[in-house]
């Protein structure tokens, strides 16, 4: 659980393959991520707002993924010769308000990839308590994921990177209701999701 304040994070991989298929010795991997995250919110007579800022700087050293650089030497059987980064931040806020039944989000989140440049998403809810018992709801999001260094470069036997991958977009769109009971709890919801450039 990562809380306000900095934060490192440090991963490795290893896979080997059978001889006759892509690779014939280990796949090595390293990947390093540094950042930052800072999160607070505050109550005013217009409502209730959450402010967040994060970023990060990823890295990652391999002999599969990457760009060719300069060979780093782990040991007498690991070579990485390729290697990775980007730097991603985002800033975001959501504002709540009450309106008597209804309860009302909005927000958005501009996000910069040093890769993939910048994007600003949306999001927004209406909830109406039509008891205490019985909620109506609709909603819509948008989201962005990049690529990742995998979906990027590597190249197996079910996998094939590709350099030029766009980041995936999704717009959602939802409508349900929750009904809570004593001993018992139901929801039921219809939603439409219009993706781009989805990466498989």
């Amino acid at each position: 659980l990562l809380q306000n304040g900095f934060f490192v994070r440090n991963e490795s991989d290893t896979a080997k393959l059978t001889p006759t298929y892509y690779y014939k010795n280990h796949n090595y991997h390293i990947s390093s991520t540094i950042g930052l995250s800072y999160n607070f919110h505050f109550s005013s007579i217009i409502g209730t707002t959450y402010l967040g800022l994060n970023a990060e700087l990823d890295t990652i050293i391999s002999n599969v993924l990457g760009h060719n650089r300069d060979t780093i030497k782990l040991n007498n059987q690991a070579f990485f010769t390729k290697g990775d980064s980007r730097f991603i931040s985002n800033i975001y806020i959501n504002h709540y308000k009450n309106f008597g039944k209804f309860k009302i989000l909005v927000g958005a989140n501009w996000v910069y990839n040093s890769v993939f440049k910048s994007n600003i998403t949306y999001n927004a809810e209406i909830l109406f308590n039509c008891t205490n018992n019985l909620k109506l709801y609709t909603s819509f999001s948008q989201g962005i994921r990049f690529p990742t260094f995998t979906d990027l470069y590597y190249q197996g036997t079910s996998n094939e990177g590709n350099e030029n991958l766009k980041p995936e977009t999704a717009s959602n769109y939802e409508i349900g209701t929750k009904l809570f009971a004593s001993n018992f709890s139901f929801q039921a919801n219809a939603f439409y999701i219009d993706g781009r450039n989805t990466i498989d």
